[in-house]
């Protein structure tokens, strides 16, 4: 989990929780913290915004909803990892540039 793609991360993060508690052994067994698992998933929604971000770019003039959509997703990503819009390097001003509705902020 700590090299690789990050798709699927809650889903191997929920599978590897499930299997420490069905063999009775904890994170530091394996060598690892809930302080890492927290970093992983940290980073894994960075990524996400950061892709969300791009693609949110591309959609300039598209459809109100598909962009209002794909920028609450952006915005969910953000909350989870605890990023703010300059992290991924954008602003509220481009967002609204780009056509998010200013009600989402």
């Amino acid at each position: 989990m700590r090299s690789g793609h990050m798709e699927y991360l809650a889903i191997l993060i929920d599978d590897l929780e499930n299997e420490l508690r069905r063999c009775g052994i904890t994170l530091a067994d394996l060598g690892a913290s809930d302080e890492e698992i927290s970093q992983i998933e940290s980073q894994w929604h960075r990524q996400q915004a950061e892709y969300t971000l791009a693609e949110l770019r591309r959609m300039k003039g598209e459809d109100f909803w598909k962009i209002r959509n794909v920028a609450l997703q952006l915005l969910q990503d953000l909350d989870h990892g605890e990023f703010s819009l300059e992290d991924v390097g954008t602003s509220k001003e481009e967002l609204l540039a780009l056509g998010v509705d200013r009600n989402l902020f």
